[in-house]
């Protein structure tokens, strides 16, 4: 819907609505795109219904995503992101609501120095595993080091290895109650796969009062 390749663009206080949209789920059928960007930012934007992700931030470093609402996803698959790293780094997510999406925030490629800051994650919507907790926020792809998640609230956080490992990340200061309403699969709040190496765990909360 917007492919920002620009040198200091910015998208402020606009709805997108993509619900119509049927291209499929490539990393180009994401609603706001940083392709190739550098120092561009996404404010107080409303986005409905991606196709793949809301934001991704594709080739990019020094943008910023803050202050707006994701809501839904069409597929509810494994690509079904809100905001999603996809190489390069230094690249911010902070204040999003994410409701009704797979994973509110989610680093799928290098993103070396990014972070994912004050963002609040509910109904991670997952469609291929009825009653699995889906990774609400994940570190998943191909060496993703020094990422930093601070005072999120989002059910799971998970630095899986499935593609490949990483290392130096930091989860400090966040609310993982590792469960949704309804779900009873995989209701782990924090999980560091093997060859996620050298992580930093400070001062998190984690599980539910009355299920943990």
């Amino acid at each position: 819907a917007n492919d920002m390749k620009k040198l200091m663009a910015a998208s402020e206080g606009l709805s997108f609505d993509t619900t119509g949209a049927t291209n499929g789920g490539s990393t180009s059928d994401a609603i706001i795109m940083f392709d190739n960007a550098f120092g561009n930012w996404a404010l107080n934007n409303r986005t409905v219904n991606a196709e793949r992700s809301h934001y991704i931030f594709y080739l990019s470093a020094g943008n910023t995503v803050r202050d707006g609402y994701m809501f839904g996803t069409q597929l509810a698959a494994a690509t079904s992101y809100g905001a999603e790293f996809y190489s390069g780094g230094q690249n911010l997510v902070e204040n999003m609501i994410s409701q009704h999406v797979v994973a509110g925030v989610t680093a799928n490629a290098d993103a070396e120095g990014s972070v994912a800051g004050y963002n609040f994650s509910v109904d991670s919507y997952y469609t291929s595993s009825v009653g699995w907790q889906a990774p609400s926020m994940s570190n998943c792809h191909g060496m993703c080091n020094f990422l930093l998640y601070e005072g999120n609230e989002t059910p799971v956080l998970v630095h899986d290895a499935i593609h490949s490992s990483g290392n130096f990340n930091t989860d400090f200061r966040n609310l993982l109650a590792g469960w949704s309403p309804g779900l009873i699969g995989v209701t782990i709040p924090e999980n560091i796969f093997s060859y996620k190496r050298f992580a930093n765990i400070i001062g998190n909360v984690l599980g539910h009062a009355g299920y943990h």
